[in-house]
């Protein structure tokens, strides 16, 4: 699926990874903003998946009573 939550994860994961492995501050401010944003990201497309689900349901709904 395009937009998984879970692969946004890993980035996230694997910046926060490379924000421990490197010397230089900027790049560690760096890694862990990245890590911020994949985490946010994440967290937005579960919320659309939950909203797109309520709406399908409530669509199936409305053709099953007519």
């Amino acid at each position: 699926m395009p937009g998984d939550p879970r692969e946004c994860r890993q980035h996230a994961v694997r910046c926060a990874e490379l924000a421990v492995n490197v010397n230089d501050v900027e790049f560690k401010a760096a890694y862990l903003a990245l890590s911020k944003q994949w985490e946010m990201f994440a967290v937005e497309l579960e919320g659309s998946e939950a909203m797109l689900s309520e709406l399908n349901k409530n669509v199936e709904n409305d053709h099953t009573s007519q």
